[in-house]
């Protein structure tokens, strides 16, 4: 009866530490968000000023892998991922509506990080994306998933051209 009354108390004891422990994470995590500015555009005006200076470049780019090797580009990369902004806002600028700063906060992803919510979130921003952010999509995904998101990707993707025969009775 003792051992059992031990037992009991000893994962009393144990959950109450998790407990601390869990809060204590929540409050640095809550704490950390809380320090770390939403830049606004007057932070990125040097951000933009490089885009302005790489957009005629990234034009006339075959490769994904050119801009990979082009000082300006990891220079933008850099540059983005000092800013003292979240991977969600970053997100926001890959879910945007230039590719060449899509290629760059895709990049800035792969480099920082992604847990597996904010991988969900890069998969629904796939969908019409230009072919050079793809590639650095992908890149980001193939880098950070644990686990297959191959279904994810394609639920995401415009079929295009592909159409199910829906008259054959399936």
């Amino acid at each position: 009866m003792e051992t059992i009354l031990y037992i009991i108390v000893l994962i009393g004891v144990i959950a109450a530490v998790g407990r601390a422990v869990s809060k204590a994470r929540d409050k640095r995590r809550l704490t950390s968000e809380a320090s770390v500015s939403k830049a606004t555009t007057a932070d990125l005006s040097d951000f933009y000023g490089l885009i302005e200076q790489m957009e005629k470049s990234y034009l006339a780019t075959a490769q994904p892998q050119d801009l990979l090797s082009s000082k300006p580009f990891e220079a933008a990369v850099n540059l983005l991922f000092s800013k003292p902004l979240r991977n969600q806002a970053i997100l926001e600028y890959a879910a945007g509506g230039n590719p060449l700063i899509s290629c760059i906060a895709y990049e800035v992803l792969r480099r920082k990080g992604l847990d597996e919510h904010e991988i969900d979130s890069l998969i629904s921003t796939l969908a019409n994306r230009a072919p050079f952010a793809m590639h650095f999509a992908f890149r980001a995904i193939h880098r950070w998933a644990e686990s297959p998101v191959l279904g994810k990707v394609l639920s995401q993707s415009n079929p295009g051209g592909l159409k199910m025969n829906t008259s054959s009775g399936f």
